[in-house]
């Protein structure tokens, strides 16, 4: 009976790690994904209207031989070269898509691509956050394990989703050998923020330091899950405001010229 009451309690941290990290990890890969899925669809519904709607009104308006406004030659171009010149669109665009895919591959790339997302500020929050408390949620369970430090630190580092935040504090490996709390790490990667080093710093000083730990990983689970609901709820009314725009463009477009007969009709 003891020795399964000792194997719940050995799983029971594990099983709570992973689902706080997979809950942090799904919610920042989504949050990221989210914007091209976004722009995806709008280019979509774009190159319907183009491609099937605009057309009509090109027949419309090409039977009456009307003088069309600089707006709706505009309009019935881009309609044109996209129903008949498509080859010349898609084909860098699939050749471009390629270049991308086989560069991302490579590490450094990689790498190179982290680190410019934590240049975006509205990013670089929720990025910093699940990425520490990845960091602090394995180095914590490893611990309880009886690794030791940098072996820990090591398969902690692992967990880390940012690659660039990962290449950053694996090179303080020999601190945390050293004897030296995680928050002398992560005090020497200029990008996490004051306030974590400090709220982690005095955790290490307590008597309950693995709990304390445990909890600022937690709290940081918690932050990062609001910061990516935060991103998302700025990219949704972006991305209505960019598709009304556009439709709206097409739509006056396509008015325009009867806007004019009918003013020429009544005058």
């Amino acid at each position: 009976m003891e020795n399964e009451v000792a194997a719940i309690y050995e799983e029971y941290p594990q099983l709570t790690v992973n689902v706080n990290k997979k809950k942090v990890v799904a919610a920042r890969n989504g949050a990221l994904v989210y914007p091209p899925v976004i722009l995806s669809t709008v280019s979509v519904v774009i190159i319907f209207l183009l491609v099937v709607v605009i057309p009509k009104f090109i027949e419309i308006f090409a039977v009456h031989g009307m003088n069309l406004p600089l707006l709706t030659q505009w309009v019935f171009t881009l309609s044109d070269i996209l129903r008949f010149q498509y080859l010349y669109l898609i084909l860098p665009i699939l050749w471009l898509g390629i270049m991308c895919f086989e560069k991302l591959r490579q590490k450094e790339n990689q790498i190179a691509l982290h680190r410019f997302l934590l240049r975006i500020p509205t990013v670089r929050s929720f990025e910093v956050s699940s990425s520490v408390a990845a960091l602090l949620l394995e180095y914590d369970h490893q611990k309880r394990m009886g690794v030791k430090r940098v072996k820990a630190y090591e398969r902690a580092l692992a967990s880390v989703p940012n690659l660039y935040l990962r290449q950053e504090l694996g090179k303080f490996k020999k601190v945390v050998g050293a004897g030296e709390g995680l928050s002398l790490v992560l005090s020497k990667v200029p990008i996490i923020p004051n306030t974590m080093v400090a709220y982690l710093a005095a955790a290490e000083k307590t008597e309950k330091e693995e709990e304390l730990t445990k909890a600022l990983a937690e709290i940081y689970c918690e932050r990062a899950l609001q910061e990516t609901h935060s991103f998302c709820s700025v990219i949704e009314p972006t991305s209505v405001l960019l598709l009304g725009l556009s439709v709206g463009t097409m739509i006056i477009a396509c008015y325009l010229p009867i806007f004019k007969v009918a003013h020429a009709v009544a005058q």
